[in-house]
């Protein structure tokens, strides 16, 4: 019976051997943990997931588009997540596959990887700015900018000649002007961010009035003048809490015709033109000068004139012009208004040295060398005959005749005298310069040129006489440099 016994174990053991050989565990598994991951918007350090792999091989794979900000990395234990910083303040999310290699008994496991878009903020920790109506120190301004954003600062136009704002770091220093009024004024700075959807911020600064008396001062309150006066005379202004306004005041029942005035933008200039004097007595103005504000007096300037002489020219000979010029200009008015009562057509003509300029800003002849102005009226031309400058007699003739209906009718052909306005030479006249000044200038008053024409080879020969009886004669012969045709119509 023991014998039994012993016998049926050992066989039991068999067995039990037998069947657990032909047992073993081949399915294969694939998990991953965590199967979500979550980063902020930058500065993050690399995420693990654990991966495990049960009688399986497997791969890992990044979904586009996330593979451009989203990278998966085997590890010994599974995968290193890491993302790059999100520059847009919208979240994004990913996907990361963990595929399994030749086993399609195993499902493929996702990771979902998420974001969050980069917090972006601009904050200032002043809003307003308060200044007095003299010179104060600056004041500044600290800018927080969240989420590395980049920013700048701009003063409103308007206010840019008295408000300055400079940044240095996160900060902004803001310095103004002396308030010139007596009224407080305000301006805006705006805080701008280089991201679309930040709020901009505004820092508005405000300046109290003045507390200086208002006053008015000129630099000079006396003009003497030559009784040339070639150039504008300029005086200047300085004033405050007031502006300003001219009158003349009639000396002994003299006109003030004389004097031209101008102002510049910010009526911090007087600028007066004085014509030339032809009396043989000296003249005098007065210019008064009247503050708008009411607690200021009247400024007079006292404007003296040397006596003048009865003459344009400055002459002292005898002038002969022959090979002094070397360019010629013609203009020609075509077709003047289309009226049959009009006779005559309309020329000006130019003959000068080619270094004698005109400033066309200005109006005014400049350069070195001679000119020879010419306002002329040859008889009416018509059609193609304006193409060419009539061949004649021309007396120097300044008369004219008035018609109720059709106004002036000037005498042909003619060329008309010259005269001197405030702003330069009119009509016809002789001058010589020198280096941008003229240094002998005569009006033709008389006498006369004859012209004559060979295809487009012009010769005129001049016989004119000035105001102080000088000659201005001699014979120039060329074609037109420029030859213009102004049609009217």
């Amino acid at each position: 019976m023991k014998k039994f016994l012993i016998i049926a174990a050992v066989a039991a053991a068999f067995i039990t051997a037998c069947e657990d050989k032909g047992t073993t565990d081949t399915k294969a598994d694939l998990t991953v943990a965590p199967e979500a991951l979550s980063f902020a918007a930058s500065e993050n350090s690399p995420q693990n997931v654990v991966v495990t792999a049960k009688n399986v091989e497997w791969k890992v794979e990044v979904v586009a588009p996330a593979d451009e900000w989203l990278s998966a990395e085997k590890t010994d234990s599974g995968l290193s997540v890491t993302v790059t910083d999100n520059p847009d303040p919208k979240n994004r999310s990913g996907e990361i596959k963990v595929r399994p290699v030749n086993n399609a008994s195993v499902g493929t496991k996702t990771i979902s990887v998420a974001q969050a878009g980069i917090d972006y903020s601009l904050t200032v920790d002043k809003n307003e700015l308060v200044f007095s109506g003299e010179p104060d120190a600056p004041q500044e301004v600290t800018v927080t900018a969240g989420g590395g954003l980049t920013w700048t600062c701009s003063v409103e136009p308007i206010a840019r000649e008295w408000v300055t704002a400079e940044v240095s770091g996160d900060k902004i220093s803001v310095t103004v002007s002396n308030n010139p009024t007596y009224n407080e004024r305000t301006a805006k700075i705006t805080v701008k961010s280089d991201v679309d959807g930040v709020d901009n911020q505004i820092i508005t600064v405000k300046q109290s009035p003045s507390s200086v008396d208002p006053y008015i001062k000129l630099s000079t309150t006396e003009v003497n003048c030559e009784y040339i006066e070639k150039e504008p005379i300029v005086i200047t202004v300085d004033m405050f809490g007031t502006s300003y306004t001219t009158a003349f005041e009639v000396i002994d029942g003299n006109g003030v015709g004389w004097i031209g005035i101008g102002n510049n933008q910010d009526m911090t200039e007087l600028s007066l033109t004085i014509a030339r004097n032809f009396d043989p007595k000296p003249r005098t103005a007065k210019l008064i000068v009247t503050p708008t504000n009411t607690s200021l007096e009247d400024v007079v300037i006292t404007i003296n004139q040397e006596a003048g002489v009865s003459t344009l020219s400055t002459l002292t000979d005898d002038v002969d012009v022959t090979g002094k010029l070397n360019y010629s200009y013609a203009w020609v008015e075509a077709d003047q208004s289309g009226a049959d009562w009009q006779e005559y057509t309309s020329w000006i003509i130019e003959i000068r040295d080619k270094n004698v300029v005109k400033d066309f800003n200005t109006g005014k002849w400049g350069g070195t060398g001679s000119l020879i102005l010419l306002k002329v009226f040859s008889d009416r031309l018509h059609g193609d005959e304006y193409h060419t400058f009539p061949d004649g007699r021309y007396n120097v003739d300044g008369e004219y005749d008035e018609d109720p209906e059709y106004g002036f009718l000037y005498h042909h052909p003619t060329v008309f005298p010259g005269t001197l306005s405030l702003w330069g030479y009119v009509d016809s006249w002789y001058v010589e310069f020198n280096d941008g000044e003229s240094v002998a200038e005569a009006p033709l008053t008389g006498g006369y040129m004859e012209t004559t024409h060979d295809g487009d080879v012009y010769t005129f020969d001049f016989h004119f006489t000035d105001d102080a009886g000088f000659n201005i004669t001699g014979t120039f012969s060329k074609a037109f440099d420029e030859f213009i045709v102004q049609d009217n119509q």
